[in-house]
């Protein structure tokens, strides 16, 4: 059950990021991410790719959207908290989203940044690295 919510969890935040999700159907996605008091879960703590995920995601929010307001108080507040605890590739990845979102960037040069991050983890597939030469 547990493995299943990080993923469920995992792809509502990527689905959030490229815009897949339109206000209308917003809040019942983000329950996955809220417990029963309406406060976010402590378990995102623990799922740091998952809460980097909101943290990007809530970015592509428009004006007044208070679930995703609070997604990003929430996620940037934590994310700033463990940035020096994590072990890289991780720390780069969020230290880098801290300094700018996904969504602010230049497509290509966040491309270029990623690939570089990429290739530090260490279960990069080699294949697709040599692709992007």
């Amino acid at each position: 059950m547990r493995a299943s919510m990080n993923y469920a969890r995992q792809m509502t935040s990527t689905m959030f990021r490229y815009g897949f999700v339109y206000s209308g159907n917003m809040v019942s996605l983000c329950l996955l991410f809220k417990d029963d008091n309406g406060g976010f879960k402590d378990s995102l703590l623990k799922d740091v790719p998952g809460l980097l995920s909101l943290y990007e995601a809530s970015h592509v929010r428009v004006h007044h959207d208070k679930i995703l307001d609070e997604a990003l108080v929430f996620s940037k507040t934590n994310l700033i908290a463990m940035v020096n605890q994590l072990t890289s590739p991780l720390t780069e990845q969020v230290a880098h989203a801290l300094h700018q979102p996904l969504h602010m960037g230049v497509p290509r040069v966040e491309s270029k940044h990623y690939i570089s991050i990429y290739e530090m983890n260490p279960s990069h597939n080699q294949t697709l690295l040599k692709l992007q030469n």
